[in-house]
């Protein structure tokens, strides 16, 4: 974020931290990751038991992000 905080304003910095905390909440639609991925180049994801998108059906069938590796109730990585 903060290497596009330079180019954005007050406002448009904020929409976006509260994009992504709402999708890593848990609320993330499959739209909203391939925003995630194609709008603000974010190539890949790290979840954690501790990310409210943990465990959610839209990690698990997407179009958009796949999961490559995990260790087991510790992380995932999705590219």
């Amino acid at each position: 974020m903060r290497a596009y905080a330079a180019q954005l304003t007050p406002t448009q910095a904020s929409d976006i931290y509260n994009f992504f905390i709402d999708a890593f909440e848990g609320a993330a639609t499959e739209e909203e990751l391939r925003v995630m991925k194609e709008k603000y180049l974010c190539k890949t994801l790290v979840v954690t038991p501790r990310d409210g998108l943990w465990g959610k059906s839209v990690l698990d069938d997407n179009s958009v992000y796949k999961l490559i590796s995990e260790k087991k109730g510790k992380w995932r990585i999705y590219r």
